[in-house]
């Protein structure tokens, strides 16, 4: 569960990280800049650019074809070394974190979260693969151990946290779940790519979306970036900048930019000038302008002004660099040495983790022990997540239980899953309707909003209470959501009644909820505590996230991640249906 919780934490997606600190940053790489604005070294004036007539759509397509060559290989076994350090101000920014996050009181239980607040550890990494079988381990010495195993019938994931004694074991009968989604994600050279491979196929389009099409990426310039002289491709659809070496065309390095919560946009002296509005006109409004638009000429302007911030306001918050290639197999270049770097979410230019990684041995194409996909014997007592049922059952293993033992909890989970289904059918009878009108009253932090307003954006619905602890652990990841203009999506809060209001807005203001909080209405003075619209959904636990796509119409729901994922649906189809998913 910590890892979990950490890989969320340091993307939104990307992977758990504590790093090195900045003693020992490599020289070129302090005189980078994390602006989108300042590209020192640029070399625009001299030419250059013209002179090469690069072609940045052929740069990245050949970047992905280099690293679609890897998935040729039979087999692959890698194991590497990490040091990483948490500075001064990622220890400060983590520990901020975790107060806002669960209050002044887990200050007690700091050494609980180890892997975020330790100055400096290392890490053993393993992964193989061949083409049925999959390993995936992570040794944080005396921290944790996460060992992951396809043996080509069933997945193993045995995770221990040696800090607060937990361990536990999942079971199930896919690859892709319990290791294919993160496998090799601890190697940064395949983040670009997007690929399909056999453990992971996903979604091809989506996962098309996620890298960005190469026709996207513009050449912004060139700079040295560590010791390599390298074209700068960016695609600011997708937030990222990309280094590749002008020698061997190789990438070196790239960012994942953003734009911070706290930034205050304003949008009126780039709708002034679409509009060849001035100052001076006092009579213009260019946010009625906006609302005023039809939906598609608003969809199109918001475009625009997503752009717009993004080249004002997009600072760095990730750099991965790669280096020592070795010609592993035949037209297989593989990085022996990768690492990558946090900026701190409130000071730009300050890195708040760094990890260094360097290869220890590799083998390519040779049969590999059928050792590394074996998995240890299960200890008595340990808690399993056995996801081989559907929904996935919990329980104790219990090496010698009796069958009618085991048929009474297969029996118990039948009937909770039963009930399960029942609710999950209304909420999903939902699903294509038009969302549940807002009242106009009970606005905590904001004007009203109903769903007119609100056309032509995506919107989750987060259903929560103060009282909901597991409901505090979504608030960071909604701001960052509802304050990214680049990420097309609007967060409304719904709260359950029967709270004082008091009471909810003291937690609105201690955690900084910058985003609408809308209080339920009780469903009748019978029932108190049960809201009109989420028993309209038929919500029956929090957190809960909805998603309604720019239509008002219900797209989905489930947890925040799941709400994540079904975003990006709506987003690859709305891609699709203006012919922007192939690569022209």
């Amino acid at each position: 569960m910590r890892r979990t919780l950490c890989s969320s934490k340091k993307s939104f997606l990307l992977v758990a990280i504590t790093i090195l600190g900045i003693v020992g940053i490599d020289k070129s790489l302090g005189q980078e800049s994390n602006s989108t604005k300042s590209n020192p070294v640029q070399e625009n004036q001299s030419g250059l650019l013209n002179q090469s007539n690069v072609d940045p759509a052929e740069l990245v397509r050949g970047i992905i074809a280099e690293e679609a060559a890897f998935y040729e290989l039979s087999s692959f076994f890698i194991r590497t070394k990490s040091k990483w350090t948490n500075t001064p101000a990622g220890i400060a920014e983590r520990t901020g974190e975790l107060v806002a996050q669960f209050g002044e009181s887990v200050r007690e239980h700091l050494d609980q979260f180890a892997d975020d607040l330790r100055p400096h550890q290392t890490e053993i990494n393993e992964s193989a693969f061949d083409d049925h079988r999959l390993r995936s381990l992570s040794d944080k010495q005396s921290q944790s151990h996460d060992l992951r195993v396809w043996n080509g019938k069933r997945s193993v994931v045995h995770t221990h946290y040696f800090a607060n004694k937990q361990e536990g074991v999942g079971l199930g009968t896919s690859p892709t779940e319990d290791i294919g989604k993160w496998f090799l994600l601890d190697f940064g050279y395949l983040r670009t790519g997007g690929h399909t491979p056999w453990w992971n196929p996903g979604d091809p389009k989506l996962r098309q979306m996620e890298r960005g099409l190469p026709r996207d990426f513009k050449l912004i310039g060139q700079q040295m970036f560590r010791g390599h002289r390298c074209w700068m491709l960016e695609n600011w659809e997708i937030r990222k900048r990309l280094y590749v070496s002008i020698a061997d065309r190789r990438l070196r390095g790239f960012d994942t930019l953003y734009i911070p919560s706290r930034t205050k946009i304003d949008h009126a002296p780039v709708i002034r000038k679409l509009c060849s509005k001035r100052e001076s006109d006092t009579n213009f409004d260019p946010m009625k302008w906006l609302e005023a638009l039809p939906a598609d000429e608003r969809i199109k302007t918001n475009r625009i002004l997503r752009k717009a911030a993004f080249e004002n306001h997009a600072i760095l918050l990730l750099r991965n660099y790669l280096e020592d290639y070795q010609e592993i197999a035949p037209g297989v270049w593989w990085p022996m040495k990768h690492g990558y770097m946090f900026y701190s979410e409130d000071s730009p230019q300050v890195i708040t983790t760094m990890r260094n990684q360097e290869t220890l041995d590799i083998k390519v194409n040779k049969k590999l022990d059928d050792k590394l996909f074996e998995f240890g014997e299960i200890k008595e007592g340990m808690q399993i997540y056995d996801s081989s049922f559907n929904p996935p059952m919990v329980y104790k293993y219990k090496k010698d239980r009796p069958q009618a033992e085991w048929d009474a909890l297969v029996e118990n989970h039948k009937q909770q899953t039963a009930v399960r289904e029942k609710w999950q059918a209304k909420m999903d009878a939902r699903i294509g309707r038009p969302a549940f009108e807002f009242a106009e009253s009970n606005w905590l932090n904001s004007d009203p909003r109903n769903w007119k307003s609100l056309s032509g954006n995506i919107v989750i619905l987060e259903f929560w209470a103060t009282w909901c602890g597991p409901c505090h652990n979504d608030f960071q990841y909604l701001k960052k959501t509802h304050g990214n203009e680049d990420s097309g999506i609007k967060v409304i809060s719904v709260h359950s009644p029967g709270t004082p209001l008091e009471e909810i807005q003291a937690m609105v203001k201690e955690h900084k909820l910058d985003y609408p909080v809308y209080v339920d209405l009780a469903a009748d003075e019978n029932h108190p505590n049960w809201g009109e619209m989420s028993g309209w959904y038929s919500i029956r636990g929090i957190p809960h996230s909805v998603v309604i796509d720019k239509d008002g119409m219900v797209a989905g729901h489930g947890t925040l991640g799941e709400a994540y994922a079904i975003v990006q649906k709506l987003k690859l189809a709305s891609k699709h249906r203006s012919g922007k998913t192939s690569d022209e």
